[in-house]
C-alpha cells in the first residue's frame, strides 16, 4: 500500500502529464515492454497506441522488431532507435543520443527515459506474479485521465 499510490501518480504522469508526443510514449510503451517480456503491457498498451494515432502498419513493425521500416519518418525512427537501445542496453550511443537530440527535447528525452523505466518495472511485476490478462481498456484509459468540467 504504501508504493501503490506513488505508483500509481507517476503512471499518471506518464499518460497525462508528459510534453511527450502521446503517439510515440506509447512506441516507448511497447518497446520496453517488449524488451522484457511484458505481455500485460503489450496487450493493454497496442489499443491506447491506436487510440494515439499509431496506424496497424507501425504497431506490426513494433511487433516484428522492424523499427527502421517506411511506415516511420525519420524522426520516428531517431526516436525508436533511442528506445530500442535504452531499453534493451540502458545507455544508448553516442551516435543514437545525437540523432535523438536532432528532433527531441531534453525534457523528452528524460520523459521517455521514464516511461521506459516504469513500463519495464511494471513488466516484471505482471510477469512475475502471473498478473492474469485482462480485456484491453484502450481508449478507456486515456479518457479517464482528462480533467472533469
Amino acid at each position: 500500500p504504501s508504493s501503490l499510490r506513488p505508483l500509481l501518480a507517476l503512471g499518471t504522469s506518464i499518460l497525462a502529464e508528459q510534453q511527450l508526443d502521446p503517439e510515440l510514449r506509447e512506441y516507448a510503451v511497447l518497446l520496453a515492454a517488449k524488451a522484457f517480456s511484458g505481455e500485460y503491457e503489450w496487450v493493454q498498451h497496442v489499443p491506447i497506441a491506436a487510440a494515439c494515432g499509431a496506424d496497424p502498419a507501425q504497431l506490426a513493425a513494433l511487433e516484428q522488431g522492424q523499427l527502421d521500416d517506411d511506415c516511420f519518418d525519420e524522426r520516428e525512427k531517431a526516436f525508436l532507435a533511442f528506445v530500442q537501445q535504452s531499453a534493451t542496453e540502458v545507455r544508448c550511443s553516442d551516435e543514437v543520443f545525437a540523432e535523438a537530440k536532432r528532433y527531441f527535447s531534453d525534457r523528452e528525452l528524460v520523459e521517455t527515459i521514464l516511461t521506459i523505466g516504469f513500463y519495464q518495472m511494471l513488466a516484471r511485476l505482471t510477469e512475475c506474479t502471473d498478473t492474469p490478462l485482462d480485456a484491453p481498456a484502450g481508449q478507456r484509459v486515456l479518457d479517464a485521465l482528462k480533467p472533469s468540467r
